[in-house]
């Protein structure tokens, strides 16, 4: 096979004004560029620009994938009928390099291995097509590990992590799903921005769409506008953050910056092309301080190598930007991690359903113990601690949860549970039998508007229920319950200034701590009927708002406050007995070994220091998961072991303590 290397031309264009308000324009001017034309037959065309590998990827549909050297010389091939293709480096292995392969007659996904060395290919997995063809591929490394994203004739983007392994000494990979989103029909190409974690899909004649690549992401979606005539048929992102975006209808190549990073420069010039270039396919080395593209002309069947120089100028000014993004997730890697050893069922729709799990203690047998939790779409879920759901009861929409052992009702002590139901604005009372079975007793009015957060206090054989409104309001009853029928009578009320959620009560000290969700969290002697609420920590770094559940955690006699901090996907944990002192946070973050993903946008938690038989010696910790993942699902309650809490507080006391 013959490859011709020729410069095709020389052409100067300088952008006098750039994109505004991260919409993608058609403005340029003159710049020097250099082309190379490729002249092997194929569609696309991938510059690998390494320490340790210079060349390209071809991609043609019925001869597979070509590996050239940088001097456009054929080494080596992988058969195979490829439409496209999306390559990374393995953040497992470093040497690798990793390709994503859209199979041209099956729309099977195939993982490439490359090896540099050899230059050869070897598959490691396949990822067959469901009922609709896949239309795009692309590969994004982040701070999760490597990802891989489908687009399908359906408009559904299906997210798939990438695990690397090692089988009898041979390389193979798992594509674990992640979660899926319904993004629409007419995608066209799909990108991602390793440094800032985002993904852009190009929507044909609309623009362009920026998604949260994170496996916990966001799922919402933000539009770059396209401002030009034609339809956005390529696009291709560089490390610098840097988009470009290609169309056949027009001779430009349009470049812009994604995001809104303070220290990013204006997007430098638009590329413009000859009239008679039109690219239907652009592939940056996205490592590269230089700008290195491949290029295809439908039009005219041909592949160009394209290199524009004023980049690396541009790249060596924007270093700040990259430091940043370097900074941020060190501030994250810096977070001690926790991890999940169980999860329950989901609950049974979509959306925000799951809010606030309670711990029931079995009496005779703790590994028995069972977790209840709230369904605001159904009402409440009993799981067991492997997290098979055993019991579930329809009675409304049930926010939050609590429970009290031992509880002296009509002549016998009983085990009671309250919850705020927001069907009826009541207080929602059931029984719990002794081996943790609940039974609906009665639903008790209240005078709030929108009930909201709940907890209850024990004293004195008596029960209280503290509840709240989303307008600040809180109420509090005491229970009769030595009754045929329980009834309650309302003995206090107060406010917070903006709305609260989440609440518990120290019986022992009978303190009351709840959270005003953008402020941070009060404390209220309840043995003071004219006590007020005292902030004892305010919602600010490394806690952000909105702060949600709220548990007690005992070691030796001290109890440490946890808190759920929404806002930034953490827990916090304070030393509630010695001046409410921020002991530090922690993230739960994604189990692989069991496949279970890590924990984000958490409503509600509860804790324990009991022992619950083997699995959870020192206690446990019950989060609710806003967003479930691997694979997606509706949300439910993940367990962690109350050990990771035990050695994270004594260290923290240990290291005060020097």
């Amino acid at each position: 096979m013959k490859i011709t290397q020729s410069v095709y031309f020389l052409l100067a264009l300088v952008l006098l004004g750039g994109c505004q308000n991260n919409t993608v324009q058609g403005k340029s001017d003159n710049k020097v560029l250099s082309f190379n034309q490729i002249d092997i037959q194929g569609q696309e065309a991938y510059p690998i620009d390494l320490d340790n590998a210079n060349g390209w990827l071809v991609v043609d549909a019925d001869e597979g994938l070509t590996w050239l050297d940088s001097d456009f010389t054929p080494i080596s091939q992988w058969s195979g009928k490829v439409a496209t293709i999306d390559w990374r480096i393995s953040i497992q292995q470093p040497h690798m390099i990793l390709i994503a392969a859209l199979d041209d007659s099956t729309s099977a996904i195939h993982l490439l291995h490359f090896d540099i060395a050899q230059a050869s290919f070897n598959k490691l997995a396949s990822l067959p097509a469901n009922e609709s063809d896949i239309e795009g591929v692309c590969l994004g490394n982040t701070r999760d590990g490597l990802s891989l994203f489908t687009i399908d004739t359906l408009g559904v983007l299906q997210h798939h992590g990438i695990e690397i392994e090692l089988v009898d000494s041979q390389l193979s990979a798992r594509l674990p799903a992640i979660r899926s989103l319904n993004i629409g029909p007419n995608m066209s190409d799909c990108a991602v921005i390793d440094t800032t974690h985002q993904l852009l899909i190009a929507e044909e004649e609309v623009g362009i769409w920026q998604y949260d690549a994170l496996n916990e992401g966001e799922n919402e979606r933000k539009l770059i506008p396209f401002t030009v005539s034609g339809e956005v048929e390529s696009i291709s992102t560089h490390a610098s953050g840097y988009v470009f975006a290609a169309s056949p209808d027009s001779n430009n190549i349009w470049v812009f910056a994604a995001n809104d990073e303070p220290n990013l420069l204006p997007a430098p010039a638009d590329i413009s092309l000859p009239n008679n270039i039109r690219l239907s396919s652009i592939n940056i080395a996205t490592n590269s301080a230089k700008l290195l593209m491949g290029a295809y002309d439908e039009s005219q069947q041909q592949l160009y190598a394209i290199e524009v120089d004023w980049l690396a100028a541009q790249i060596g000014k924007t270093k700040l930007s990259v430091k940043k993004n370097k900074l941020q997730q060190a501030d994250f890697d810096a977070v001690e991690a926790f991890y999940a050893v169980a999860e329950t069922d989901s609950v049974q729709r979509f959306g925000d359903a799951a809010d606030d799990p309670a711990i029931w203690i079995h009496a005779s047998r703790p590994s028995k113990s069972l977790i209840f939790g709230t369904d605001k779409k159904y009402g409440l879920n009993i799981y067991s601690l492997r997290g098979e759901l055993v019991q579930t009861l329809a009675v409304g929409k049930i926010n939050n949860i609590d429970i009290r052992q031992n509880i002296f009702v009509n002549g016998q002590y009983k085990d009671i549970a309250v919850a705020s139901n927001r069907s009826n604005q009541s207080m929602t009372v059931f029984s719990i039998d002794e081996s943790g079975m609940a039974k609906h007793l009665i639903d008790i009015s209240t005078d709030l508007n929108d009930v909201y957060g709940l907890c209850l206090y024990q004293h004195d054989d008596q029960l209280e229920v503290i509840i709240n409104d989303t307008d600040g309001q809180f109420n509090r009853y005491q229970l009769a319950t030595n009754t045929s029928e329980i009834s309650a009578k309302k003995i206090d009320a107060f406010k917070a200034n903006s709305q609260p959620e989440g609440c518990v009560v120290d019986d022992d000290t009978k303190r009351l701590f709840f959270c005003e969700e953008s402020t941070g969290v009060w404390k209220m002697q309840l043995d003071n009927i004219n006590g007020q609420p005292e902030l004892i920590a305010r919602a600010q770094a490394p806690v952000k708002a909105d702060i949600e559940g709220m548990g007690i955690y005992n070691i030796d006699g001290e109890k440490f406050l946890v808190v759920s901090s929404q806002g930034n996907n953490r827990f916090a944990i304070y030393r509630i007995d010695a001046n409410n002192e921020l002991l530090g946070v922690f993230a739960i973050g994604a189990n692989k070994a069991l496949g279970i993903d890590a924990v984000s946008e958490t409503d509600g938690i509860e804790v324990t220091s009991i022992p619950l038989g083997d699995a959870f010696p020192k206690g446990l910790l019950v989060v609710q998961d806003g967003r479930n993942v691997m694979p997606m699902a509706p949300q439910n309650f993940k367990l962690v072991s109350g050990e990771y809490l035990d050695d994270f507080i004594t260290l923290k006391i240990r290291q005060l303590a020097q």
